[in-house]
C-alpha cells in the first residue's frame, strides 16, 4: 500500500509500527485455527532487532520514512494509573471476577462468552495503548520539524493489502468527512446501526488525536450511556461491544464519518496458519461492502474457518 502512495499519489509517507512477539490469549480462543497460527514467512524470525532493520529497510526502498519501528516482548499496561484503578474497583465491587471483565467491553451472556471478553479487553487496551504511544512520537516529530501531517491512517497490524490503495479518492472527497471508514456492510453478521467498522481509520489531521489518545478516551467513556445509546439498555449482561464504543465515541465528539466501499480500501485482517505442512494465509476478520466490493478473483486467499474441518 505505501509504495502507490508514495509512487503514483506523491505523499510523503511516514510509518509508525507497534508490534510485540510474546503470544497472548486471543478474544476468539474457541477457533480452531486460532491454536495453528504462526509467524509471517515474509519476515526474518532470529531475533526483534533484525526483523525491525528487515521492516526499516523495506520501507525505505518504497520510499518511506521508518519513524518508530518498535517489537517488544509485551505491551505492559498494568502500571497505568487509570487501568489500576479500574481494575481496584472492579475487584471492589466483583471479587470473584476477573477484573477486566467489564471495562472497555462487557459480555457475561456465558462463562465462555465472559473469558473471551475478558481477554478481549486486555488485548484492545494493549493495542490502543501502544497506538497512543506512536501518535505521542507523532505529535513530537510534528512539533520538533514544525511540519504536520494531513491525513493519519490507524491499522491493525494484521492488515493484509489485496491491491494497490491510492489516497487520491479521500483527498478529492475530504469535504464529505472528517474521518473514512470501510462501511463492511456486506458481512456475514451486519454491523447494526449503533456500530461502526473499526479495523481502519483515516483522518483528517484535526481529529486524529481522537484516535491517537484512543486508550486514554475510553476511560472517559460513561459505559451505562454507552449501553443506553446503542440500544442495549435492558440488556443486563450485555454492554457495549468495540464497534459500539468507537461509535460512541465519534458521535460524542461530533465526527462526521463517511463510510467508504472496500475496494477503496482493498485489504483484509488475516494471519498465517499451519497447514498441512505449510503455512497458508487466510482471512479472518473478513470486511465487504455492497457497493464497489473488493474483487476477490485475483487471490486463493480462504476464510480461516473455512480451513479447518
Amino acid at each position: 500500500m505505501i509504495h502507490p502512495m508514495v509512487a503514483k499519489d506523491g505523499a510523503n509517507v511516514d510509518y509508525y509500527l507497534s508490534l510485540t512477539t510474546q503470544k497472548s490469549a486471543p478474544y476468539r480462543s474457541d477457533r480452531l485455527y486460532m491454536s495453528n497460527t504462526t509467524t509471517d514467512p515474509f519476515l526474518p524470525v532470529r531475533d526483534a532487532a533484525t526483523t525491525a532493520d528487515f521492516i526499516k529497510t523495506m520501507l525505505v526502498k518504497v520510499g518511506a520514512s521508518a519513524r518508530i519501528v518498535s517489537i517488544q516482548t509485551n505491551i505492559d499496561i498494568d502500571g497505568e494509573e487509570m487501568l489500576k484503578i479500574k481494575r481496584e474497583k472492579a475487584q471492589e465491587a466483583h471479587p470473584d471476577e476477573d477484573p477486566d471483565l467489564r471495562f472497555p467491553m462487557f459480555d457475561i451472556r456465558t462463562d465462555e462468552i465472559s473469558r473471551r471478553t475478558a481477554n478481549g479487553n486486555r488485548n484492545l487496551l494493549k493495542m490502543h495503548y501502544a497506538v497512543q504511544g506512536l501518535w505521542e512520537e507523532a505529535v513530537q516529530w510534528e512539533q520538533e520539524s514544525g511540519e504536520r501531517y494531513d491525513i493519519v491512517m490507524f491499522m491493525r497490524d494484521d492488515t493484509h493489502w489485496l491491491s494497490d490503495f491510492s489516497l487520491k479518492p479521500f483527498v478529492d472527497e475530504l469535504e464529505e468527512g472528517d474521518v473514512f471508514i470501510p462501511s463492511c456492510d456486506a458481512r456475514e453478521h451486519p454491523l447494526t446501526e449503533f456500530e461502526i467498522n473499526d479495523h481502519l481509520v483515516i483522518s483528517k489531521r484535526p481529529f486524529a488525536g481522537i484516535f491517537g489518545n484512543y486508550f486514554s478516551k475510553l476511560f472517559e467513556i460513561n459505559p451505562q450511556d454507552c449501553k443506553k445509546r446503542s440500544g442495549m439498555g435492558k440488556r443486563k449482561q450485555r454492554g457495549c461491544n468495540s464497534e459500539m464504543l468507537l461509535n460512541y465515541v465519534m458521535d460524542a465528539e461530533a465526527v462526521r464519518v463517511k463510510k467508504i466501499p472496500q475496494s477503496i480500501v482493498p485489504f483484509q485482517r488475516s494471519v498465517n496458519v499451519e497447514l498441512n505442512g505449510s503455512t497458508t494465509m487466510c482471512f479472518h476478520k473478513f470486511c465487504q461492502s455492497n457497493a464497489k466490493p473488493v474483487n476477490l478473483d485475483h487471490t486463493d486467499i480462504g476464510l480461516c474457518n473455512n480451513l479447518y474441518g
